[in-house]
């Protein structure tokens, strides 16, 4: 998939196959995607996807499995996937309406997010980065804010904010990562420019099933939120227990996570 035809005039155009970087250096004519390399000669990466003990029934070097007709898209929307890291790439289709999350792993569900300021706002703060991860947006649909924040939870291996702000009724949301295990940003209101009193203070956890002493220290409201990937149970603390032993619920979807902080908190 992917190869080149023969043509009599001379291209300089890199960018080929998906819209990835052709590099012929040493005559490999691999295509850059990021994390990886894709051979076009046999259809598949020259490494293995580090999830792929999760999936025994692909190879772990086969691109789309095997079906890349099957994988077009056609509907005109931006792809972004991000990758363990929290590192967003980027696919660029014009004229489309909404984004598409995926997960750099294979056999994960895409999500859409109707907001286009949110995905590609958080992929130019990250690409203008030198090795940079940390990322944020704001946006005024809970909804998408809502999905984002879970897909990237559950997919990576870093930790995610949602903090959720009312503003006289109109409320706001400040979602992103810093690409760390066991950390991630306070607050990010001022930088963004955001107006109201923060109502709702969550981040995920990718391994701790109760909030660290740095969480409690830094929390401004009287009760914080965790979302525990692994367990996929919503928490809360505050800045005297790690833990609340109450009201602790199983979250399968945005909706379910959204409908939760709603009720909790902005009732």
């Amino acid at each position: 998939f992917g190869g080149t035809f023969a043509s009599a005039e001379k291209s300089i155009q890199p960018y080929k196959y998906n819209g990835k970087e052709l590099d012929t250096k040493n005559g490999l004519n691999w295509y850059d995607y990021g994390a990886r390399q894709y051979d076009v000669a046999i259809g598949r990466w020259n490494a293995v996807d580090p999830s792929s003990e999760k999936h025994y029934n692909w190879s772990p070097y086969s691109y789309c499995k095997n079906n890349p007709v099957l994988r077009v898209d056609v509907d005109g929307k931006d792809d972004y996937t991000v990758n363990s890291a929290g590192r967003l790439f980027k696919t660029v289709v014009e004229g489309s309406t909404n984004d598409r999350l995926m997960s750099i792993r294979s056999g994960v569900e895409s999500i859409t997010v109707n907001d286009k300021k949110i995905l590609s706002g958080m992929y130019n703060m990250q690409d203008g980065k030198s090795g940079g991860l940390e990322t944020y947006n704001s946006t005024s649909s809970l909804e998408d804010a809502a999905a984002v924040f879970k897909f990237g939870a559950d997919n990576t291996s870093v930790e995610w904010k949602l903090d959720i702000y009312n503003d006289k009724g109109d409320k706001t949301a400040i979602i992103g990562t810093s690409g760390r295990e066991d950390s991630v940003f306070a607050d990010k209101q001022s930088e963004l420019n955001v107006k109201g009193d923060k109502v709702i203070d969550m981040h995920s956890h990718p391994y701790n099933a109760q909030a660290s002493d740095q969480d409690m220290k830094n929390l401004k409201i009287k009760t914080g939120t965790v979302y525990h990937r692994d367990s996929k149970v919503l928490f809360f603390y505050n800045s005297e227990n790690s833990r609340i032993g109450n009201n602790e619920y199983k979250i399968d979807t945005s909706k379910t996570l959204l409908d939760k902080l709603n009720d909790k908190f902005m009732k």
